[in-house]
């Protein structure tokens, strides 16, 4: 996942034994900010500037980031 900190897009690089089927990210206090479908690329610039936890899942697996936007 990059860049980390990010201002407006994540990308992701995921290894090929890990396909998320979906995102959704949380804000420091656990309240969810964002739920999608998976892609390569998120646009984040709605978010504000803090530290969130982002997560991927598919039916099997879960794989949590903590991730910064900057402003």
């Amino acid at each position: 996942m990059y860049p980390n900190p990010s201002s407006g897009v994540i990308h992701f690089l995921l290894q090929d034994t890990f396909l998320p089927e979906h995102i959704r990210i949380f804000n420091w206090s656990g309240k969810l900010v964002y739920s999608g479908i998976y892609q390569p690329s998120l646009q984040i610039e709605h978010l504000l500037s803090g530290v969130y936890v982002l997560e991927l899942t598919n039916a099997k697996n879960a794989y949590s980031k903590v991730i910064s936007i900057v402003k």
